[in-house]
């Protein structure tokens, strides 16, 4: 038997239950479209749900996509071919309580220019970039996005409500 090439993409791991870890995910050296190696944002968007992850003792672990919460790995192109792609500052608020604040590269048409359209058009996961990182975060385990430092929050009147 012929040993598959695989290139090795270190990764911490985040998982619902609150465990955290630190691990190896394998990907494929080139995607059948031919654009290159696969990415750690394109492995967790296929249609596998366990993944291979060798964990810091050398052990193997099929882990269930879905118990994912995010991944965080050093940055990769996670849009090849478009360097043009609109970034959006965010704040993403996690079902755990915790916040994280990054940029979202909006790869979508000008017909649909939101950050709604991104979110719900967006694979399950997707990705947001933080200060030389990628997370790539799970739909599921997220319960808010909402943008920051736009111009346009400065124009904004603070949100009130009138008693009646």
């Amino acid at each position: 038997m012929i040993p598959l090439e695989r290139i090795r993409k270190d990764a911490e791991i985040w998982f619902t239950d609150g465990t955290r870890c630190c691990g190896c995910f394998f990907l494929e050296p080139a995607t059948p479209s031919g654009e290159g190696p696969q990415t750690l944002f394109a492995l967790l968007n296929s249609s596998r749900r366990y993944l291979p992850l060798e964990v810091e003792s050398g052990e193997v672990l099929l882990i269930q996509k879905h118990a994912l919460v995010l991944a965080r790995s050093a940055l990769d192109p996670l849009i090849p071919g478009n360097p043009y792609a609109k970034t959006v500052p965010v704040a993403v608020e996690l079902l755990t309580g915790e916040t994280l604040q990054g940029t979202i590269a909006q790869d979508l048409p000008a017909s649909f220019p939101r950050l709604s359209d991104f979110l719900n058009f967006s694979p399950q996961f997707f990705a947001l970039r933080i200060e030389g990182w990628d997370c790539i975060l799970n739909s599921d385990s997220v319960s808010s996005v909402r943008p920051i430092s736009g111009p346009s929050d400065e124009k904004r009147p603070p949100f009130s409500i009138t008693p009646i």
